[in-house]
């Protein structure tokens, strides 16, 4: 079996604008994978394909050498057992403690009792430096702890990849730096296959190994941290150093 992710030749529009335009990339199991790119490049986009929760309109993506786009309701539904997602803003339900918020992929998906949930979900809890906010409501917390708490939430179900989605977006910087550590090591103690999409370059070189710059519907870049710090030409050159020459959509 093909392990890890390989897509080719995906494509999706919206109405009139190409997001992907035939793109291919790489991600191996264990791999830290860092998206870049600009807002509204797409980044977001191709995380769902990923997923199966939007449809490719040409392409392939195996995920371990299952082909996503061929799979139906229960296939992917088995999919997006092994998968994870961080969302920018936090996405936890207000109506909900921390801990059942937590718990509440495990309540979904298993016949586990409700006492082996929130064991497994305090565990959970404590990986991310949150022990003893379980009985907390979500507008009890700090931004951080929040984007803690959606942490805990995507580990809990022990997931072979894990999907940031702008984790330290709306963070202030050293929120930011302790989030981006936790992330590192998270995938350091899981072993998980992790894949971050942001526009914030600080994170990426904390959390990434391996970088992909996404730019009007192509990747215009894929190589390590060190080849992608140390460029100064082209689009990759500029975003890394966050300049611009001449109008955006030059880049």
């Amino acid at each position: 079996m093909q392990e890890g992710i390989r897509i080719r030749g995906l494509s999706k529009r919206f109405g009139d604008q190409q997001v992907l335009d035939r793109v291919d990339l790489d991600i191996a199991r264990g791999e830290q994978r860092v998206i870049l790119g600009r807002s509204g490049q797409g980044k977001s986009v191709l995380l769902k394909l990923i997923v199966g929760l939007l449809r490719a309109d040409a392409g392939s993506i195996l995920v371990d050498g299952e082909e996503v786009t061929r799979l139906g309701k229960q296939g992917l539904y088995r999919l997006r057992q092994r998968f994870s997602m961080v969302f920018q803003g936090g996405a936890l339900f207000d109506s909900l403690t921390v801990c059942e918020n937590v718990g509440l992929g495990l309540r979904e998906h298993t016949r586990w009792s409700d006492a082996e949930i929130d064991a497994r979900a305090e565990r959970a809890l404590e990986m991310v430096d949150l022990a003893g906010a379980g009985a907390k409501m979500p507008a009890e917390l700090s931004g951080g702890m929040r984007k803690r708490a959606s942490l805990a939430r995507a580990i809990v179900t022990e997931p072979d990849y894990l999907l940031y989605d702008e984790p330290t977006t709306g963070l202030d910087p050293i929120t930011s730096d302790a989030i981006n550590q936790l992330i590192q090591r998270l995938d350091e103690e899981l072993g998980v296959t992790s894949i971050v999409v942001t526009h914030d370059m600080a994170s990426a070189f904390l959390v990434g190994e391996r970088f992909a710059l996404l730019n009007n519907g192509h990747f215009v870049f894929d190589g390590d941290a060190e080849e992608a710090r140390t460029q100064t030409d082209g689009a990759i050159g500029q975003f890394v150093a966050g300049r611009s020459e001449g109008p955006l959509d030059s880049l």
